[in-house]
């Protein structure tokens, strides 16, 4: 049996002078990657329904943060 390798994704969220530092863990870097980019999608939409919609990508009109969001978030 091979050793296993833990492999992780950090991210960084910096909103109203507080920043949060977290990392996803997978079975490989693929799934690190796609749960870290799942788990911004809640974090922004849970940023953006406490600001009253307030947060916005530059440049991006229609609100879209480009990050997967919760079936919750689309009500």
């Amino acid at each position: 049996m091979l050793d296993q390798e833990d492999f992780f994704c950090p991210y960084q969220i910096c909103v109203g002078g507080k920043d949060k530092v977290m990392a996803m863990h997978g079975i490989d870097a693929l799934q690190a990657m796609l749960l870290t980019l799942n788990i911004i999608g809640v974090e922004l939409a849970l940023i953006n329904r406490d600001s009253v919609g307030k947060l916005f990508c530059d440049g991006v009109k229609n609100g879209n943060l480009d990050f997967p969001v919760p079936d919750w978030h689309r009500d």
